[in-house]
């Protein structure tokens, strides 16, 4: 799974976080949500990790601009 900056960065809304807050039981969110994403991948095979990583390349992008845009 491709990671930005050594972490996996996932924006959630507040029901969402609720929702994995009530099921997650022992687990950290953290744990929890990768259990999830790793149900996903076996689930749907490759099929996910494209979607993930377009995701994260207009986020870098976006964040490049925001840079650029700062520093230009």
């Amino acid at each position: 799974m491709p990671r930005y900056e050594d972490r996996l960065c996932i924006k959630l809304s507040k029901s969402t976080i609720d929702l994995i807050d009530s099921l997650r039981g022992e687990f950290t969110r953290d744990e929890y949500i990768y259990k999830v994403f790793k149900k996903l991948l076996d689930y749907c095979g490759k099929a996910i990790i494209p979607c993930i990583e377009s995701t994260f390349a207009e986020k870098r992008l976006e964040e490049a601009g925001d840079k650029q845009a700062q520093t230009g």
